[in-house]
């Protein structure tokens, strides 16, 4: 059986690992004096990278709090459909 959507961690890390195989795409790698192999980015290519990781961000915590307003909303709907059947 397959997990629903909201519960997949695929879809909650989605965004974070895009940031970072985007900035692993556009690093170099260079040979540090101590430490072995190192990567070396631009801040304009971090500062690209970043905002579509905001951008991301913002887009699921509005989904998840649109779906959680939803949910609560029928909730409360159906409580009251309950209350309304147990006052009858």
């Amino acid at each position: 059986m397959e997990e629903p959507p909201h519960l997949d961690i695929s879809n909650k890390v989605a965004c974070i690992q895009q940031f970072v195989t985007k900035l692993r795409n556009r690093c170099t790698e260079v040979e540090t004096l101590t430490s072995g192999v190192g990567i070396v980015f631009s801040l304009k290519d971090f500062n690209d990278c970043l905002q579509v990781m905001c951008r991301g961000l913002l887009k699921y915590a509005e989904q998840e709090l649109y779906q959680r307003v939803e949910t609560a909303a029928i909730k409360e709907n159906q409580y009251r459909h309950l209350l309304y059947l147990k006052d009858r």
